[in-house]
């Protein structure tokens, strides 16, 4: 978990990554954020990769609701962006008298008792599932660097390939369990996104339930690409809601 950003009575906004980051990923836009915000990490990831073998998507989703619970900010929005919409449905659950918002980011939303992989076509699954049991969770660079790393800049994109790093295969094939509360609910797509195409974009923010659907031109890591308009739509968000 990174070092939260000063907290109040305020809103505050709980940063979910996707597979293989790290909270890095977010420090362009908690520089530009004027809400509280809490960078929260997935598990083991210091660790060696034995030790995330086995991790469940339980793990992952307990691991950020004790950093959430830790915070002292009483009302948090989830921000989940890609993986990160399975295991942040798990942790709304359990965040039911805190819980004020709800932003899928690029995010990855399956029908309650499904697996993230069933976000995507029946053909790209079986595929997916293949490689997940004979080759792990970490995809060649050539594949890192053409579907998460475009509009990024050189430096950007050698430090998301550097600092990759693997997951459990289960955190893309348990069932997700945990049903989001009665809650603002907002997707941000990505128009330009190689990893998430905009099309199944447009499905996952039909699961989520919400009309709020803001596009922004930009691939899969607009946090990177284009952090100031990222900050701005996650503001007016919080600032409509409050």
């Amino acid at each position: 978990m990174s070092a939260p950003t000063d907290s109040s009575e305020d809103v505050g906004f709980v940063l979910v990554h996707g597979a293989g980051f790290d909270v890095w990923i977010w420090e362009e836009l908690v520089s530009r954020m004027q809400a509280p915000t809490l960078s929260a990490r997935f598990p083991a990831r210091e660790a060696d990769q034995s030790a995330r073998d086995d991790l469940r998507l339980a793990d992952y989703s307990e691991a950020v609701t004790e950093q959430v619970e830790e915070w002292d900010t009483s009302r948090v929005i989830l921000v989940a962006h890609s993986i990160g919409g399975a295991v942040c449905m798990e942790v709304a659950s359990r965040l039911v008298n805190r819980l004020t918002g709800f932003v899928g980011l690029s995010a990855g939303i399956p029908e309650p008792g499904q697996s993230f992989l069933s976000c995507f076509p029946f053909h790209q699954r079986v595929v997916q599932q293949a490689i997940l049991r004979f080759a792990g969770t970490r995809p060649p660079e050539r594949i890192i660097r053409g579907s998460l790393c475009a509009e990024l800049t050189d430096e950007q994109a050698d430090r998301v390939v550097t600092e990759f790093v693997p997951e459990s295969r289960y955190l893309y094939t348990d069932p997700v369990d945990g049903i989001i509360p009665d809650v603002e609910r907002q997707y941000i797509q990505t128009g330009t996104d190689e990893s998430i195409t905009p099309d199944q974009q447009a499905k996952m923010a039909v699961t989520l339930e919400t009309d709020d659907v803001v596009t922004l031109n930009t691939g899969h890591l607009p946090m990177l690409s284009r952090p100031d308009e990222l900050a701005s739509v996650l503001e007016e968000f919080r600032t409509r809601i409050e």
